[in-house]
């Protein structure tokens, strides 16, 4: 058992997944562990993704492709990067979840200082801002809030035991984050804050 589980989903480009991986297990908070659910259907790559995991012990490794229905053409399609997150927290035994993209960056003390709020405010999830990648490598801090459009399943935690996974598989999947977490408040989830920028999402 671990106090936090990050789940990613990983579907190609093993240098963004090398990146957000050394990211993760430089947290200062060193009671976590990785799940990279590779949705990769090409093996070659799904190779080289693989001998990435090896890099920390915390790091478990599940290849997807052939339990998701896909194919080259459609590997990316809404519901097979859902069903594999979906698949990912199946496989969780952390206290706590998070959601990294394959192309995130977490500050070093993500970790900790999120998990800090969250126990002294008795919380069952908890954000923080993050710097939005867009096109061209132009970035933008986004002040986010637990609402659809304004906040990005990359950069909050949760109780594991509230999730239920994801009720509306949109194409955009900004919005089916946001989506989530119009769910989980309404369905009453203590929330709160952490007014730092601890997340780049490329």
């Amino acid at each position: 058992m671990s106090l936090i589980t990050f789940v990613t989903v990983a579907h190609g480009m093993p240098d963004s997944l090398r990146t957000c991986l050394s990211s993760l297990i430089e947290q200062t908070e060193r009671d976590i562990d990785v799940i990279v659910v590779d949705n990769t259907p090409i093996m070659e790559v799904a190779v080289r993704n693989k001998e990435l995991c090896l890099m920390d012990q915390r790091i478990r490794y599940e290849w997807v492709a052939d339990r998701t229905n896909i194919s080259y053409q459609n590997f990316r399609h809404k519901h097979c990067l859902y069903t594999a997150t979906e698949i990912g927290v199946s496989l969780a035994t952390g206290d706590w979840l998070c959601f990294p993209n394959q192309d995130s960056y977490y500050v070093p003390v993500f970790a900790d200082r999120i998990l800090s709020i969250a126990t002294r405010d008795s919380l069952e999830f908890v954000y923080c801002n993050l710097v939005l990648g867009t096109p061209y490598q132009h970035y933008r801090p986004l002040d986010c809030q637990p609402c659809c459009r304004a906040i990005d399943k990359t950069n909050f935690i949760m109780k594991r035991e509230w999730f239920t996974g994801f009720q509306h598989k949109w194409a955009h999947y900004d919005i089916a984050d946001g989506l989530m977490v119009d769910d989980l408040v309404a369905r009453g989830i203590q929330h709160g804050k952490i007014n730092e920028y601890l997340v780049v999402h490329n």
